[in-house]
């Protein structure tokens, strides 16, 4: 995302000091305490469960240190703190995204953590290394991570069951997921079907569903986008170009027209009708966070193995259809809770999920109608690659409460609340180490995958590149181009190379001015 900083800007910080957000429901500080104004981006669940940890903080480690947290919601919230720091307004904290750390380091939008982590006795040793490793920049350190997640091929057991036969007549076992990308095609080849009008009506896989993490594919080929050392473009790379000719691939296997009917029929990714939920798309590349994601959407696909073990008694009263079981259970749970309030029903519902986490993790597995694997490779003996992003906690540049801040960001640091957290969000822990209620209690049984992917020599972020969200821009048009077999993948990411370098020695040289200037005005 560029942003150039003019008189508009100037106005629009104004406009957010006057009819920004503002929360006078939320208590005030006591006497005598320090404010931190920590800005973050979540809304819904995500943003109560960090408010439970600003709650947290602030009943003890803020209470012994006077210091108290008041959280905001803030949409737009890159721009609004880019806005609010030149204005020389910022909030003491801000919550931002892996693709934007490095952005705004390279703008002088945040203040460096280096000297405030060695203080508190944080280092890279206790960290994942791509989660430490993504918030340095340039030698320094920018932020420190909240919530990773890291990236697994998931995929439906139900229907890996269903086409057992097929799938064991082409040389698969429907317990075990190929393990190269050779065989993830042909493995979708045998799960595809088509109706008697020749339409798709079921996908094995396709690299654009959801198509979340297309511009980090070239790790599973041994690429990048963008060549750190040298700060180039590495778009026309040998291993580039064969990522996106794999992507096209699937066009032109599927047809594009085809593909294209399949893809228009389908849902957006939060309804319960997202292919995965029902069953049309068979795998897909996701997150970790997927366990909630479906427990909020289509939570049947999480008792599986509990309607498998109940299915005769309920064949023989004659409840058939595996919704209608998940709509008698709810209706169960919704008489029990009747009588609570709506936030102590919450609450309920939340110690039902926790009882069944309970369980082993080996039952809990038994229980999901889906599973998860590391995405395989395309190079051989390359294993456990991953894209693992991540939020987290930086101080814009001129925070009025830096030492304050950060006592909040170590905090969301510590082992037991940072698994707290993520356990909330069914998100990863960025350290190293992790407890043993963390691994047996984690709402995604399949969490020990993506600790080990999060945790691997080939577990990779987002690329240090300044202009990394016009990348995706340029990026999200370059795919389209290739996807739909309008151009080659050879000649779209030659083009699109050769713009975006253009930008990025752009903005270099404008950065190099815009210091150049700076150090003029303070040696005056």
């Amino acid at each position: 995302m560029k942003v150039i900083i003019t008189a508009a800007f100037f106005a629009a910080v104004a406009a957010l000091l006057v009819f920004g957000p503002r929360d006078t429901g939320r208590p005030k500080p006591p006497a005598g305490f320090t404010e931190v104004t920590y800005w973050e981006k979540w809304t819904g669940n995500e943003g109560a469960q960090m408010q439970i940890i600003v709650d947290d903080f602030n009943r003890t480690v803020g209470r012994e240190k006077h210091i108290f947290v008041t959280c905001l919601t803030i949409s737009e919230i890159e721009q609004r703190t880019l806005v609010a720091t030149a204005a020389g307004v910022p909030p003491d904290v801000a919550g931002l995204t892996d693709e934007q750390i490095v952005q705004f380091a390279a703008q002088d939008a945040l203040e460096p953590l280096d000297d405030l982590a060695a203080a508190h006795g944080i280092t890279r040793s206790a960290y994942k290394p791509v989660c430490w490793d993504g918030c340095v920049y340039e030698g320094r350190l920018w932020g420190l991570p909240s919530t990773p997640a890291s990236v697994a091929l998931h995929y439906n057991k139900r229907a890996l069951h269903e086409n057992e036969k097929a799938l064991r007549q082409a040389g698969f076992d429907p317990d075990h997921l190929p393990t190269t990308l050779a065989e993830l095609d042909r493995f979708a080849t045998v799960l595809d079907r088509r109706d008697a009008a020749g339409r798709i009506s079921r996908s094995g896989y396709l690299p654009m569903e959801p198509g979340w993490f297309i511009n980090f594919t070239p790790y599973w080929f041994g690429g990048t986008l963008f060549d750190e050392r040298s700060g180039r473009f590495t778009l026309t790379s040998p291993q580039v170009v064969r990522t996106f000719e794999w992507i096209a691939s699937y066009s032109s296997r599927l047809g594009t027209g085809a593909m294209t009917e399949f893809k228009s029929g389908m849902s957006g990714v939060n309804s319960p009708q997202n292919p995965f939920l029902i069953g049309t798309v068979v795998t897909e590349q996701q997150g970790c966070w997927t366990a909630n994601f479906i427990e909020d959407l289509a939570p049947a696909l999480n008792r599986w193995g509990r309607f498998l073990q109940e299915e005769p008694a309920m064949i023989a009263a004659g409840i058939a259809d595996r919704d209608e079981r998940w709509r008698r259970f709810e209706a169960e749970i919704d008489e029990e809770l009747r009588p609570l309030s709506p936030a102590r029903k919450e609450a309920a519902l939340q110690q039902k999920i926790i009882a069944e986490s309970a369980l082993g993790i080996e039952a809990r597995r038994a229980n999901y109608e889906w599973g998860a694997a590391p995405f395989p490779s395309a190079v051989d003996g390359m294993d456990d690659v991953t894209y693992t992003g991540f939020d987290a906690l930086t101080i814009p540049r001129g925070a009025r409460h830096p030492a304050e801040g950060f006592e909040f960001i170590a905090y969301v640091n510590r082992q037991d609340v940072a698994e707290k957290l993520n356990m909330m969000q069914c998100k990863l822990s960025p350290l190293k180490n992790v407890s043993d209620h963390y691994r047996n209690h984690h709402p995604n049984p399949y969490i020990g995958v993506f600790e080990q992917l999060a945790a691997s020599p080939n577990s990779h972020g987002v690329p240090h590149c300044p202009i990394w969200p016009e990348v995706v821009d340029e990026m999200n048009d370059t795919t389209q181009k290739i996807y739909l077999l309008q151009e080659s993948p050879q000649q779209a990411l030659a083009e699109a190379q050769q713009r975006l370098q253009a930008r990025l020695d752009q903005f270099q040289a404008r950065r190099v001015e815009r210091r150049s200037a700076g150090e003029s005005r303070r040696s005056r």
